[in-house]
C-alpha cells in the first residue's frame, strides 16, 4: 500500500538554485576558462550567474516576509534577463523584418556594445565626484597626481570609443527603452525562455521606473498592507517571489546550454536537483 504523505513546494525553486549552479560550475567552468577572452562567453555567464544571485538574495527576503523588498530584485533580475534575451535571440533576428530600419547587430556585435558602455558608465561616476574619486585613488592605490591623471585620460578615451566605436548611448547600453526591448523579447521567446517571465513583465516594467526606487506606488502598496498603523513592520511569509527569481535563473542556465549545444544536460540538472529536494521534504513530512 502506498504511503500518502503532504509536502509543501513553497520555495522548492529557491532550494535548488545554489546546489544548481555548483554543477553548473562544474560542468561548464573547463569550457568558460579556455574562452574567457570570448566576449560573448562573458556577457552569456555574467548574465546568467547575476540572475542567480539575485535568485538567492530573493529567497532571503522571501524567509523573513518582505515581500515589497523582494520587489526590488525582482525587477534588477527581470531586467538582466530581457537583455540576455535580447543579445542572445531576439535583437540579431529583428534585421531585416522592418523595411527602412537600422539593422540590428549580431550577437558579437551587442556583447561588444553591453560591455563597452561600462566606460561610459564609470566616467559618469568619475564625473560625479571627481574631487572625491582623485583623492580615493592616491589613498587607496598610491597614485600621484600626475599617475591619476593618465588613469583618466584612458577612462575618458574608452567612454569615448564606446560611444564612437560600439554605438553606445549616454543613458544606457542600448537607445531601445528597457520596455520596448522586453517586448521585442516577449514577441519572438527565445528557445531557453519560459512562462514565469512572460508573465512577470506586465507588472515588472508598467513604467520604466515602476516600484524599484521607492516611488509613490511602493510608498502606497506598502502603507495599504499596513493598515493604519505606519510603523508596524509587517511581514508577508506567504508571498514568495524568490521561486519567480529563480525560475529565470535556471532559465539564464538554459541559455548557458542552449548557446552552447547543451541544454538538455541543464534539464536534466536542474530535474534531477528539484527531485532530490522534494524527495527530502517527502522524508522530512509526517506521514
Amino acid at each position: 500500500m502506498s504511503e500518502t504523505r503532504v509536502i509543501s513546494t513553497h520555495r522548492a525553486l529557491s532550494a535548488i538554485i545554489e546546489p544548481g549552479w555548483k554543477e553548473m560550475e562544474r560542468k561548464f567552468r573547463p569550457m568558460a576558462q579556455a574562452t574567457a577572452m570570448a566576449v560573448e562567453i562573458n556577457v552569456l555567464f555574467g548574465l546568467a550567474l547575476r540572475i542567480t544571485r539575485l535568485a538567492i538574495a530573493c529567497d532571503l527576503l522571501a524567509e523573513k516576509g518582505l515581500d515589497e523588498e523582494g520587489h526590488i530584485l525582482q525587477r534588477s533580475a527581470t531586467e538582466a534577463y530581457i537583455n540576455l534575451g535580447y543579445i542572445f535571440y531576439a535583437g540579431p533576428r529583428l534585421t531585416g523584418k522592418k523595411p527602412n530600419s537600422r539593422p540590428e547587430k549580431d550577437t558579437r556585435g551587442l556583447c561588444l556594445q553591453f560591455c563597452a558602455y561600462a566606460d561610459i558608465a564609470y566616467l559618469k561616476l568619475v564625473k560625479a565626484d571627481p574631487d572625491r574619486v582623485r583623492a580615493t585613488f592616491k589613498r587607496r592605490k598610491g597614485l600621484t597626481d600626475t599617475e591619476y591623471d593618465v588613469l583618466h585620460a584612458e577612462v575618458v578615451r574608452l567612454a569615448k570609443e564606446a560611444k564612437d566605436i560600439h554605438g553606445c548611448p549616454k543613458n544606457r547600453w542600448h537607445d531601445m527603452a528597457l520596455p520596448d526591448m522586453a517586448e521585442k523579447v516577449l514577441n519572438d521567446l527565445p528557445p531557453f525562455a519560459d512562462q514565469t517571465f512572460a508573465q512577470l513583465l506586465p507588472s515588472n516594467f508598467v513604467s520604466p521606473n515602476s516600484a524599484t526606487h521607492a516611488d509613490a506606488l511602493s510608498n502606497r502598496s506598502q502603507y495599504r498592507d499596513h493598515g493604519t498603523d505606519l510603523l508596524e513592520l509587517v511581514f508577508k511569509p506567504e508571498v514568495n517571489r524568490g521561486d519567480e527569481v529563480a525560475s529565470l535563473a535556471i532559465s539564464g542556465w538554459r541559455a548557458i546550454g542552449w548557446y552552447l549545444n547543451d541544454m538538455e544536460w541543464v534539464a536534466d540538472m536542474v530535474k534531477r536537483q528539484l527531485n532530490r529536494e522534494l524527495e527530502q521534504r517527502f522524508d522530512a513530512a509526517d506521514a
